[in-house]
């Protein structure tokens, strides 16, 4: 479990509280660009008695202030004490956002939803059903803005490259309902092998990263701050493709 708390400097934000509480790396998808160090399916849940301690002491320690806090994973509509941990920030009076990938059944979010500031979906081409998904999330939008408080839905679609012309067909009907979309640039995951360099910190110098939309195996360098080096041209993207997310400000 990690949390990454923040507080505003600006006078408007003054008593605001925000946290992004990751919720663990088990996760029902297994993306092809997704890297070991995000997932695992290994690592415990949190339990709610955990949950209910790490929200006492955040409560008891903003007092006078507006507690914010989006969960993350992971996927963390796995957790079997999700409802139970969301149910408990709502009654502390906390704004509670989450961050899932939209695998679970329409009613799970509908019985959510009125507990909840904002829903964000990251849609992930590989997994989601297309022809169902965007609607559930379109139905989800109308029904947060029949709430008697404002509640955010929204979109992060993963432009997956080998699904690019699908990705844009759910976008234009996502926008045409009126939900916000924000498009991600994928690149693919590393590959750990045999033949990896690391520096004396321990951080990789050279190694392979997968290419999951085409096929073999690219050998990339590494930056000297860490972070793949993308300079020589590699590009997962066609020209047609990347001029449509550039004009799309992604």
């Amino acid at each position: 479990m990690q949390t990454i708390a923040v507080e505003h400097s600006s006078p408007k934000q003054a008593k605001v509280f925000k946290i992004e509480w990751n919720m663990g790396k088990r996760c029902n998808f297994h993306c092809s660009y997704c890297d070991e160090f995000t997932h695992d399916n290994k690592s415990k849940h949190v339990s709610f008695e955990v949950a209910k301690n790490a929200i006492d002491k955040i409560v008891q320690k903003t007092q006078g202030k507006q507690i914010k806090i989006n969960l993350t994973g992971g996927e963390p509509t796995v957790n079997p004490n999700i409802e139970k941990i969301i149910d408990y920030m709502y009654q502390q009076g906390i704004d509670v956002g989450v961050t899932t990938n939209g695998s679970r059944k329409l009613e799970f979010y509908k019985k959510l939803l009125p507990k909840l500031s904002s829903l964000i979906f990251s849609y992930h081409m590989e997994y989601h059903n297309r022809e169902v998904i965007p609607e559930h999330i379109v139905a989800l939008k109308k029904l947060a803005l029949e709430q008697d408080r404002y509640i955010h839905v929204h979109v992060h679609m993963m432009m997956l490259p080998t699904m690019f012309d699908e990705a844009t067909t759910a976008i234009k009907y996502l926008k045409a309902n009126d939900v916000p979309v924000v498009m991600r640039r994928i690149r693919p995951a590393y590959m750990k092998n045999e033949n990896a360099q690391y520096n004396d910190n321990g951080q990789l110098i050279e190694g392979e990263i997968s290419r999951p939309f085409y096929d073999g195996i690219v050998t990339l360098k590494m930056q000297p701050k860490g972070g793949p080096d993308y300079s020589g041209g590699l590009d997962y993207y066609s020209d047609e493709e990347k001029e449509y997310l550039k004009n799309n400000n992604v």
